[in-house]
């Protein structure tokens, strides 16, 4: 029969071992598939990364003022855009258009809903999945997954391992751009520019809204504009292992 203080031992080892370790878990997904958060320095390129649930619905104008920019010789402005399963399956005419523009797709987790012990193994399997998608639909395999965690196992080791699997190298951000009205704060300016310029390049900006009604066509075109002095490349580009990188 177990001593009263062990009961009461054992309680507290498992109220703050258990979170503990969860809170420590992503740590071993990292150290088994490296998870970029930023490229190369002193490169002036940086990564312009949005989610392709979090693009306006009409993105003429957006995609024309990218376009201008390659035509005219200035910075080049090419999008990163991380689509789920859903969206492959459900848009995949679209991302074809997207995709002939010079823009680069990549992966990130679904959002779950159900119970949490399925996340992992669900999580996983949408993956797998995404990636037969994504080759069947571009004739080639896809090159990153986004590590995203909100509403998703993003960041479980498991997920990591199966990007390792699949020859996914994951992504994460050096910058993150919280949206949450149709323009980019003071604040968010100067903290972009600034993590861009502290290593003059290598730069991954994820720009996100906090608000569904929220279109950031304003803000995508600011952040392209604010850039002018670095070019906005894909995540291969940007974030390409060199030996010779001198930080």
């Amino acid at each position: 029969i177990f001593s009263f203080s062990f009961v009461i031992m054992l309680a507290m080892i498992t109220a703050v071992g258990v979170p503990c370790l969860n809170a420590l878990c992503p740590m071993g997904g990292y150290l088994y598939s490296r998870a970029y958060t930023h490229g190369q320095p002193n490169t002036k390129r940086v990564a312009l990364c949005i989610s392709y649930s979090d693009l306006p619905k009409d993105r003429t104008t957006l995609f024309a003022i990218l376009a201008d920019k390659k035509k005219d010789d200035q910075a080049t402005a090419v999008l990163n855009i991380f689509v789920t399963l859903e969206d492959l399956k459900m848009h995949s005419n679209e991302l074809k258009v997207i995709a002939s523009k010079g823009h680069k797709l990549s992966l990130e987790p679904t959002k779950f809903h159900g119970l949490s012990i399925l996340q992992k193994n669900v999580a996983t399997c949408n993956i797998e999945f995404a990636h037969y998608d994504y080759s069947e639909l571009f004739g080639q395999a896809p090159s990153w997954l986004l590590a995203k965690s909100v509403d998703t196992v993003g960041r479980h080791p498991s997920l990591f391992h199966k990007a390792a699997d699949l020859g996914m190298r994951v992504v994460y951000w050096s910058t993150l751009v919280q949206v949450a009205s149709d323009r980019l704060t003071t604040q968010q300016k100067e903290d972009i520019l600034s993590d861009c310029k502290d290593k003059n390049g290598g730069s991954i900006i994820y720009i996100t809204s906090d608000n569904s009604s929220s279109n950031l066509t304003a803000p995508l075109c600011e952040l392209v504009s604010m850039l002018d002095e670095f070019t906005c490349e894909g995540l291969s580009t940007v974030a390409r292992d060199d030996p010779t990188m001198v930080l």
